[in-house]
């Protein structure tokens, strides 16, 4: 049986050598900056599929909606073309699988995105499910996490290579209860419609735009972590110019389209006509099958961990918190 851990941190790794915060990769070793390896997708065409229709009430007013701006905010990153070029820099592509009604993350084979309604504290009750971390979330399709979190990506990685398995994002949705909890998603700009807006009439709840989350959440499904995360509440303007998409509080900027940051982070993991860069020793993409020693993103110059043929690590908490 394979052991598993859960974490939540912000694993981190400055990939590149501007005086400014630039691109930060996820590595095997969360809340340990510049050491471990980076977390990469072996395959370029990383299918995912949407469960928007076990929410209450529906985000966007329809399931359909919803998945539908949930396909938006996962292309975006496919689409990455840095300024002055006409083309992709990147081949990595998320590719759009059938609906699913599955409501269960971790490594089953199924990369989803799902949209959780209602606090699980709120609807559990004395349920058996609650002695296990994540099965009252997959039985009742209820948020799980920290309370303030609004979006949240689970990964599941090969701690000897750094190599990604499976990736979910949750969406912590409001239950249409009051007071509210959790987030109105919207399908429009955060702009509009707000929550006291008809049919929702809530003055307390937080609208929030279903593309701009993914986006983010989708970053963190290819393997970017949050840029100047230790920024808060310091001033906004030591992040990289122009507006991460990975800049870790919502509100602060759209988040629909990436910035040269964001789009010099995917093209540089996953370049068009180029390897991946693993931050293994060699540098080289593994085999499946081999076991390679652990060591420091090269960019970071970490120390490294322990090597050989590790268990998979279940690394959770790439989420987003909301501004106050």
């Amino acid at each position: 049986m394979t052991p598993f851990a859960r974490t939540i941190a912000a694993a981190a790794l400055i990939a590149t050598a501007a005086p400014a915060a630039g691109y930060v990769r996820e590595t095997t070793t969360p809340g340990h900056p510049n050491t471990g390896l980076c977390l990469w997708w072996r395959d370029r065409a990383v299918t995912y599929r949407v469960n928007a229709t076990r929410a209450s009430p529906a985000p966007c007013q329809s399931a359909t909606n919803a998945e539908a701006a949930a396909v938006q905010g996962l292309a975006t990153w496919g689409s990455a073309t840095r300024t002055g070029e006409t083309s992709a820099c990147t081949n990595f592509q998320f590719v759009h699988g059938s609906s699913t009604d599955l409501t269960r993350v971790g490594h089953d084979g199924v990369n989803l995105v799902v949209f959780r309604s209602a606090q699980c504290n709120d609807v559990v009750g004395l349920d058996p499910c609650a002695a296990t971390p994540g099965a009252c979330a997959a039985k009742f399709n209820c948020w799980e996490n920290e309370v303030g979190t609004i979006g949240l990506t689970t990964t599941t990685f090969d701690s000897a290579t750094g190599e990604i398995l499976d990736a979910d994002m949750e969406l912590n949705g409001w239950d249409g209860a009051y007071p509210a909890v959790g987030s109105l998603f919207t399908c429009e700009a955060p702009s509009a419609p707000k929550c006291s807006d008809p049919p929702y009439g809530q003055t307390d709840c937080s609208a929030v735009d279903v593309t701009a989350v993914v986006t983010h959440e989708a970053g963190h499904m290819l393997g970017l972590d949050h840029v100047c995360s230790n920024a808060f509440p310091a001033p906004y303007d030591v992040c990289p110019a122009g507006d991460p998409v990975m800049v870790p509080q919502v509100g602060l900027v759209s988040q629909r389209a990436l910035s040269a940051d964001d789009v010099n982070g995917v093209c540089t993991i996953y370049p068009v006509g180029g390897e991946t860069p693993t931050c293994l020793p060699d540098g080289k993409i593994p085999s499946p099958s081999s076991s390679s020693s652990g060591g420091g993103c090269a960019a970071g110059g970490g120390t490294g961990i322990a090597g050989g043929l590790l268990a998979a690590v279940l690394l959770a908490g790439r989420g987003r918190r909301r501004q106050r």
